[in-house]
Formats: structure tokens, sequence, C-alpha cells
């Protein structure tokens, strides 16, 4: 009977260790999934951004201040709109 027992055992630590692989992998699978979103959201921003600023170029807006395109802050998000379209 302890053969029977024993084989038992064996199963589940077999079952169990197979288990604990599948779990890890999903895991694994998880994480890559969440980088790969986070790339992608991190791309769509870019885009956004770049667009936002050739819109804002093409207006030509102008307030009591000047031109939008001299102002310092505009000057800046354009810099990094052109980091990103690089």
């Amino acid at each position: 009977m302890s053969t029977g027992l024993g084989s038992l055992m064996n199963d589940y630590m077999v079952k169990k260790n197979r288990l604990e692989e599948v779990a890890s992998a999903h895991e694994e699978v998880h994480a890559r999934s969440k980088r790969v979103q986070n790339d992608l959201f991190e791309i769509a921003a870019e885009k956004r951004l770049v667009a936002i600023v050739k819109q804002l170029e093409w207006c030509e807006f102008e307030c009591e201040a000047g031109p939008l395109r001299l102002n310092t802050s505009f000057i800046e998000l354009k810099k990094m709109s052109e980091i990103k379209e690089e």
C-alpha cells in the first residue's frame, strides 16, 4: 500500500511542478504584454505630440504676446517633438 501512496505523491509533485511552470510562464507572458502595451502607448503619445506641434505651426496662432512660434514653451515643445520624430 505504501507504493500506491508513493505513486500518488509522485503524481502530485509532478502535477504541482507543472502547474508552477505554467503559472511562471503566464506571468512572463503577462509582463511582456504589459511592456509592449506601454511601448505602443508611448509611440502613440509621441506621434500625437508631433501632430499637435505641426498643426499649431500650420495655424500660425497669435495672441497679444505675439506669435505662438516665438513662445519659449512652444519652442521647447517643438524641440521635444523633433526628438520624438527622429
